[in-house]
């Protein structure tokens, strides 16, 4: 059962500790021999019978639990289509779990719907799950996690955990006790480390630049380095990131989770992610965007060559590599692709690691205090930002990546405004 784990990690974590009364001591149990399980893996007794008869493509909501629970626990689910297919019987399927701060993390479904759509992935998102006391937090996740494995056939190391706000640091915890089943976390308005300690785990932050949690994007970033995450501000304060955003740190996530070695997904389990890929790569018209996403592909393809010959893929893979020399020998590309891993370079050094270091990492910064402390700091790193950004600009005129530059330029010359 998961619920000792959980509430155990948990408390070390929890700002304030739990209050109970004070029981008698139990009476000693006798000792019972029992084989190990893995996490989230043990059977429990539910407290209505499992009901595997569930639509795809439709989101559904389930009732789960222990008998012994105060309250029955519920999710909605959205299963891909062909799950139920004879042919799919022993397929396994990646899960992502979506953890909204106020609960009822369905309502967070339409963000989120097209990526799932596209890339293959059992969809989950509790009910009764939201910021409040622990216990009930952990009584429900106990649940849920419980439930998932028995009643759905999951990929290990596949999955994806969003939330915003104490969503996410949820997401950074459960997903360190489900680990077997996870594979990235996506952050929003807060971040959580626990599962950084897992090594075929990637993590992703999109914050926004005066979030008042902005400071933790640092505990992220020393968790994680460079090469393990994905990190982006947005104009805005607390709250969830723009679909466009989180799509863009989803695709940074299966990507690395799609060509880690060990361990590695089963063909069946990375082909969505290459048809994903695939489609958005010949749905731009912009050189770089098309570049990027037929190397994601290849380089996945490089990991499962059976693939290569799959009736979807043989003609794409076939000219494959063609398509991306094409590209790469284009002048006016290789302007932007060098731009573009100027712009990245300087964006990670100057607006992520440096800015998320020097500033403050004591929680929450919501006093006037701690805002004065942020805008004294902040205009020293933003004047440091924007030179390093101006320079890509300078270097790389009329490119795509000076664009961006702009785009950063406004967003940082009002950041400290917003501290007031």
């Amino acid at each position: 059962m998961i619920m000792p784990l959980l509430l155990a990690a948990y408390l070390l974590l929890a700002p304030m500790p739990m209050a109970e009364d004070k029981k008698p001591a139990p009476e000693p149990a006798k000792k019972e021999t029992k084989k190990p399980v893995k996490k989230g893996m043990e059977p429990h007794q539910l407290a209505n019978p499992i009901d595997f008869d569930i639509p795809e493509e439709s989101l559904t909501e389930i009732a789960c639990g222990f008998a012994s629970q105060s309250e029955v626990s519920h999710y909605h689910v959205w299963l891909p289509k062909g799950y139920k297919d004879p042919a799919n019987a022993k397929r396994l399927y990646p899960v992502m779990i979506i953890d909204d701060a106020g609960g009822n993390s369905q309502n967070k479904w339409k963000q989120f719907e097209d990526f799932v759509k596209d890339t293959g992935y059992i969809c989950v998102m509790p009910v009764e799950v939201k910021n409040g006391e622990m216990k009930p937090i952990i009584m429900h996740y106990n649940a849920i996690l419980n439930d998932l494995p028995e009643r759905f056939r999951l990929a290990p190391a596949a999955g994806l955990f969003t939330g915003c706000s104490g969503g996410s640091r949820r997401a950074g915890f459960i997903s360190a006790e489900f680990s077997d089943y996870m594979g990235g976390v996506l952050h929003s308005a807060a971040v959580g480390i626990n599962y950084c300690k897992e090594k075929h785990m990637f993590g992703a932050a999109v914050l926004g630049d005066h979030d008042y949690n902005i400071a933790e994007m640092a505990r992220l970033v020393g968790a994680l380095g460079e090469k393990r995450g994905y990190y982006r501000y947005f104009d805005g304060g607390h709250g969830w990131f723009t679909k466009e955003d989180g799509e863009l740190a989803l695709d940074w996530l299966i990507h690395h989770i799609g060509t880690r070695p060990k361990p590695m997904l089963a063909d069946d389990q990375v082909k969505p992610f290459i048809l994903h890929f695939k489609r958005l790569a010949e749905g731009s018209s912009v050189p770089l965007v098309s570049h990027l996403n037929l190397t994601r592909c290849n380089e996945i393809l490089k990991l499962h060559p059976k693939l290569k010959t799959d009736p979807e893929l043989s003609e794409f893979a076939a000219k494959l590599n063609a398509d991306i020399l094409k590209i790469s020998q284009d002048p006016a590309f290789k302007k932007e692709w060098n731009a573009d891993q100027a712009f990245q370079k300087a964006y990670f050094k100057s607006c992520v690691e440096d800015f998320a270091n020097g500033l403050p990492n004591n929680g929450s910064l919501q006093s006037a205090a701690q805002k004065s402390s942020v805008r004294s700091l902040s205009e020293k790193l933003i004047k440091n930002a924007l030179k390093a950004l101006e320079k890509v600009a300078k270097d790389f005129p009329g490119t795509q990546a000076a664009e961006t530059v702009g785009t950063e330029k406004a967003r940082l010359e009002k950041f400290p405004e917003d501290w007031k």
